[in-house]
């Protein structure tokens, strides 16, 4: 995330900027704060990793309607839609719907799901217009947040509720996504407290298959929501939450079954959700900084061939302290209790041997930051212990390193460890996926193992932020990723079995710890305003990815992330444009060019989404967004298990109108 100082039309007090720019200290310029990359505050231009935060501006520029269609603007992550409904959203590679490598949390709650691994974003519609940051963290952040933490993190932060003290109402009607209505209305609790509650509904129509077709994926959710903001002094603060969701989502999936005839299955699920949060933050005169954060998280999935309900307990804290003058010890700990049911229809071949559990994971971490402010370096060493019932004691060290050689100038490197814990389905699971191309219909049974362990990833990064001039800035990064452990399948061989009077090859499979691969890759982001009323932000990322898997004469195994090699792509290109008109009308163009995908049969695509906004009074705004202008409809992803034709994301315009008041 870039920024930069603004000139003026005249040569001679640009060479004034010129000079002062010298003057100025890159924290200066890079003045806004994140809090992602150590669980405290920090200045962006000070942490040694790679950080791209999406601001409140940035959104609003954007024309995007949903968390996966923002992260689009950020280099280095690869998201897809599948469908109407679904999302492949990763870092680094390894994309899918449910992608493994990724952990997503929001003000701090993770809903990552152990299910599969990854994250259901239809159940996770947020008012953007609440949104404060999105804090994108690219490479490993194992040693803060733990598990899953592979190949990034993603923090959606929200607004306080000092700063949401109106009313807003937020009304939108589309082509693709038919409505979407949110009210907001924010108050004071006393002298010492703020609070809001809202509410939102949205509703998507039904995307396409290639022959033009209705591919039967629509969908709707709505939720109600309230958060409190709480100072009982200067240095004390409690924060408390509380949302309700539920949502139904159409689908058609080809999942075959063990006692019929393999046929698409057209279906309804229905999708709840709930939490309560609390998070108190104790801070001192001497620097000291005490964090205490809780929340309870029940999710319920309902659908004609899976039931799955889990409620999650989490307890965490975090004590920052000075430690002399040169160090500071950031640590803590934490537990999480996960229970769940999940019942599967005995006709459908997604079956699990338990069907109800219950899990403990616990963790402590440890990190020291060391300024050494004469060479101008900051060196910050930790690790975290994580223990669960799977794979036992995990470890995830860190080492971190900045320098900054001048005041516009910061380099930093990391070297970092960071796992991926078996999901539920990956240790309890089995699934039937049957193919009918080619001479003989092909079924594959592939079953769960309790041995198979960790993934991991052992990373290298660095990176070089800087002003070049008063009006450009740019952030880069390289990486170089090292993994083991990846999850493969393996099996004894084939045989051909007669189901329902037709012979067909059976293979019947296990998962096992077998695959190795490395990453290579190279991220850029600029940021240029060459006058006030004009900016344009540039992004590209490059990735190459490489797994390898043994493979055995006669225990045959096949990479489970066979298709990661090229089922993200390579190249991501994207620009988006600002121009202000005039005080009443703005004007916003983004632009995207998105490799093909050769494992899903996905062409390169372009992407072109543009926004005419007109405010014609200071809490009126009409906006006007067209999405995917370039081309009717393409193809973006496509599901891992449920073997349908790719879905064509239409091109589609939407009218919304936000009155505050």
């Amino acid at each position: 995330m870039l920024f930069f100082l603004t000139p003026s039309v005249h040569a001679n007090e640009m060479d004034k900027q010129v000079e002062a720019i010298l003057e100025l200290s890159l924290e200066e310029i890079l003045d806004y704060e994140v809090t992602s990359v150590a669980k405290k505050r920090q200045l962006a231009a000070n942490v040694a990793t790679a950080m791209h935060v999406i601001s409140q501006s940035d959104i609003q520029r954007s024309g995007a309607q949903s968390i996966p269609e923002l992260l689009r603007m950020v280099p280095g992550v690869n998201v897809a839609r599948i469908n109407a409904n679904s999302w492949a959203v990763s870092i680094r590679g390894f994309n899918g719907r449910y992608a493994r490598k990724l952990l997503v949390l929001m003000d701090g709650r993770s809903i990552y799901t152990p299910l599969f691994g990854g994250v259901y974003w239809d159940a996770h519609e947020l008012m953007l217009q609440d949104v404060e940051r999105i804090e994108v963290i690219r490479g490993p952040g194992g040693t803060i947040w733990g598990s899953n933490a592979v190949n990034g993190v993603i923090n959606i932060i929200t607004k306080q509720a000092s700063d949401t003290q109106t009313h807003l109402v937020s009304t939108s009607i589309g082509s693709e996504q038919q409505v979407n209505m949110a009210y907001r209305y924010g108050g004071q609790m006393g002298s010492n407290g703020h609070y809001r509650v809202y509410a939102k509904g949205v509703k998507w129509d039904d995307s396409l298959t290639a022959s033009g077709t209705e591919q039967r994926d629509a969908w709707h959710s709505g939720k109600v929501g309230f958060r409190a903001d709480i100072s009982p002094t200067h240095n004390q603060t409690l924060q408390l939450q509380a949302e309700l969701s539920s949502g139904a989502i159409d689908g058609v999936s080809s999942l075959n079954s063990f006692n019929a005839n393999p046929t698409e299955y057209s279906d309804t699920d229905k999708i709840y959700g709930s939490h309560l949060l609390a998070k108190w933050t104790q801070r001192t005169e001497e620097g000291s900084q005490f964090a205490l954060l809780g929340y309870v998280d029940h999710a319920e999935r309902i659908s004609p061939y899976l039931h799955d309900q889990r409620t999650t307990f989490n307890v965490e804290f975090n004590h920052l302290a000075p430690l002399g003058k040169r160090h500071e010890l950031n640590w803590g700990g934490g537990v999480r209790y996960i229970a769940d049911e999940i019942r599967t229809h005995s006709n459908y071949s997604l079956q699990f041997s338990d069907p109800a559990s219950d899990h403990i994971v616990t963790h402590l971490f440890v990190q020291d930051e060391m300024s050494f402010p004469d060479k101008n370096v900051s060196v910050t060493l930790g690790t975290k212990l994580e223990h669960n019932p799977y794979t036992g004691l995990e470890i995830q060290p860190s080492l971190r390193a900045t320098w900054k050689p001048t005041k516009t100038h910061t380099v930093w490197g990391a070297v970092s460890r960071a796992v991926h814990t078996p999901s539920r389905f990956e240790r309890d699971g089995k699934i039937e996926v049957m193919s009918v191309a080619g001479t003989m219909p092909f079924v594959m049974k592939l079953s769960a193992n309790d041995q198979v362990d960790s993934e991991t990833v052992n990373a290298l990064e660095i990176g070089h932020r800087s002003v070049l001039s008063p009006t450009l800035s740019m952030d880069s990064t390289i990486f170089f990723n090292v993994y083991d452990n990846l999850l493969g399948y393996s099996s004894s061989g084939t045989s051909v079995s007669m189901i329902n009077f037709t012979p067909t090859l059976y293979l019947p499979a296990s998962f096992v710890s077998m695959g190795t691969g490395e990453s290579f890759g190279f991220e850029t982001a600029l940021k240029w305003q060459p006058t006030d009323d004009l900016e344009f932000q540039f992004a590209y990322s490059y990735l190459n990815l490489q797994i390898h898997t043994p493979i055995h004469f006669e225990n045959d195994g096949s990479d489970y992330n066979q298709n990661a090699e090229t089922q993200s792509p390579r190249n991501q290109v994207s620009i988006r444009g600002s121009y202000a008109i005039n005080e009443a009308w703005h004007w916003d163009a983004w632009i995207r060019y998105t490799d093909a995908l050769y494992s899903l049969g996905i062409p390169a695509y372009t992407n072109l989404d543009m926004q005419l906004k007109w405010q014609p009074k200071e809490h009126i705004t009409l906006s006007l967004i067209g999405h995917n202008l370039l081309e009717p409809a393409h193809a973006e992803g496509k599901s891992e298990f449920f073997s349908l034709p790719a879905s064509e994301i239409e091109r589609s315009v939407l009218l919304n109108l936000s009155w505050t008041f």
